[in-house]
């Protein structure tokens, strides 16, 4: 190679170079909170500094209540409530993200019988559950994200009555897959109590012999698993306890309870949501009324309390973990929070929020 030669190819890389690193600066960070009420509407954001400067792209669904969101397999569905409440309609909607419009566009509507409070979603099947319903409902949905038609449904009844004015009923909660699919969990705060389903060609059967029955007055609200698949988490709205537990083929079997608030604090709480960190290392549950996220150090089978963060805002209704920032939903104060977060401690740094959207109950990273 000449000296001409080298020169030219030394420059092609240096540009190759600089685009490539311009590229990465300016690749943007997509992320969806869902709202209630005027400033409903499932909100688009985009940042493209990590959460130094975010701006909402669009809104779709704009005065509609949308609740609870996952993001799955390119697609994200939604519980939705509309109309007056003489004439109120609940569905599960799906939407796909279209990054050079940067909006949500629908693609597809089932109507539900009752308000819907969580989704799920394991390949090709969805399922729903209805607290004030009283019931789970499992849709196939198609590969192209749209939801393709309803599979089955599981109606419950019973109550614990420990506590009468929010446990006279049964109150399923969430449903969460295995990491590999085979079984489902529901937590029923009513009932004091989480319901095995084994899952089998997009079929699933109760599975009594694998429940979980948890302490009178607890009040099971949101389940999740270890990234590892064999450790799994559960937080209690009503008595403010994470719980710990080891997993195999369906079984749970409690290692480790710990209070998710200081010992001194007296005044009203409820908890509310509950993420590992991608690492393992750490788990996160959300306190309505501290307002904040408990930190947790994971210690295989326990769990040791570090502190309580602070969530910049009120009723920290669902919130999401990532590698190196969280972001939370503060529903009462209509903001959601960006926190910078240190995978190697745990610890959260406030950095910034958005406003502007009303009653913001989940938040989700469109990856």
């Amino acid at each position: 190679m000449n000296r001409r030669t080298f020169i030219q190819a030394s420059s092609l890389t240096l540009i190759a170079s600089s685009c490539a690193t311009n590229t990465a600066k300016e690749k943007a960070m997509y992320f969806v909170g869902g709202g209630s009420g005027k400033k409903g509407g499932l909100h688009l954001y985009k940042s493209i500094d990590q959460g130094e400067n975010i701006e909402l792209c669009s809104i779709a669904g704009e005065g509609e209540n949308h609740g609870f969101q996952i993001f799955h397999n390119d697609t994200l569905y939604t519980c939705v409530n509309t109309g007056s409440k003489k004439d109120k309609r609940y569905s599960v909607q799906a939407y796909k993200f279209n990054p050079k419009e940067e909006n949500l566009e629908k693609i597809s509507c089932f109507d539900t019988a009752a308000s819907l409070c969580h989704l799920a979603a394991h390949d090709s099947l969805l399922v729903v559950t209805a607290y004030g319903g009283a019931y789970i409902e499992s849709f196939q949905i198609a590969k192209s994200g749209e939801i393709q038609k309803q599979l089955q449904k599981y109606s419950f009844i019973g109550g614990s009555n420990v506590n009468p004015k929010r446990q006279n009923a049964p109150h399923p909660h969430c449903f969460t897959f295995d990491n590999e699919g085979k079984f489902g969990f529901m937590p029923d705060l009513g009932r004091d109590l989480i319901q095995a389903f084994e899952i089998e060609n997009n079929k699933l059967t109760y599975r009594r012999d694998l429940d979980y029955k948890s302490a009178p007055g607890a009040g099971p609200r949101h389940f999740t698993f270890h990234p590892d698949g064999m450790r799994a988490y559960l937080i209690n709205e009503l008595d403010f306890t994470l719980i710990a537990f080891i997993y195999q083929e369906g079984k749970l079997t409690e290692t480790d309870n710990k209070r998710c608030l200081p010992k001194d604090f007296t005044e009203w709480n409820s908890c509310a949501d509950v993420h590992v960190h991608p690492n393992g290392h750490y788990v996160y549950a959300s306190n309505r009324g501290h307002n904040s996220l408990a930190i947790f150090k994971i210690a295989y089978d326990k769990i040791d309390f570090i502190k309580n963060e602070p969530t910049q805002g009120s009723i920290p209704r669902n919130f999401a973990i990532h590698e190196n920032f969280a972001l939370v939903a503060n529903q009462k104060s209509d903001n959601i929070i960006f926190f910078d977060l240190d995978p190697e401690t745990g610890m959260l740094t406030y950095k910034s929020k958005t406003e502007g959207i009303g009653m913001p109950s989940c938040v989700n990273l469109i990856d």
